[in-house]
């Protein structure tokens, strides 16, 4: 009698459309030339490769996939933790916050020695001036952007808007 999928499927108690699959899987495209035998001890061969966790089967990929994931996640939550990673929406509020202090204080340095400019003379003594305010205006900020002591944005006097 010649080997067919029906006889295959009940040899192995399996539906037919896993022994299509099975098969399909084994390799095996000439069932004329295959023996029952050697496809029932492929199949138990595959089965031990899966439950040894070498198998194709689309359960373990999931679960290592599943793994996986766990794994970054975990990965992820040391380094934030850590203070590796950080919240962009964080950042970005504090880079908003940052800019502002940065251009309100720059804004005042007119107001601070635009009179003894204006009494001044010499345009060196003017440059000189006006690199030295600079430079303590920066220095303040580093200071407190050190010091964490940068207050909520301040809304600008007006002076440069349009």
């Amino acid at each position: 009698m010649p080997l067919t999928q029906a006889i295959i499927a009940a040899h192995l108690d399996l539906s037919q459309p896993n022994v299509a699959k099975l098969l399909g899987r084994l390799g095996v495209i000439d069932l004329a030339n295959a023996s029952i035998d050697l496809i029932r001890v492929a199949y138990i061969r595959q089965l031990r490769q899966q439950a040894a966790g070498h198998g194709s089967d689309s359960l373990q990929a999931e679960r290592l996939k599943l793994t996986a994931a766990r794994r970054r996640k975990a990965e992820v939550d040391l380094r934030t933790r850590c203070g590796e990673l950080v919240d962009a929406a964080e950042v970005r509020r504090a880079l908003v916050r940052i800019s502002a202090e940065v251009r309100h204080s720059l804004e005042r340095i007119p107001d601070a020695i635009g009179p003894r400019l204006a009494a001044e003379g010499d345009e060196h003594r003017v440059a000189s001036m006006l690199g030295a305010e600079i430079d303590l205006v920066l220095a303040d900020l580093a200071t407190r952007l050190r010091a964490g002591k940068f207050s909520e944005p301040q809304p600008s006097s007006g002076v440069g808007q349009e």
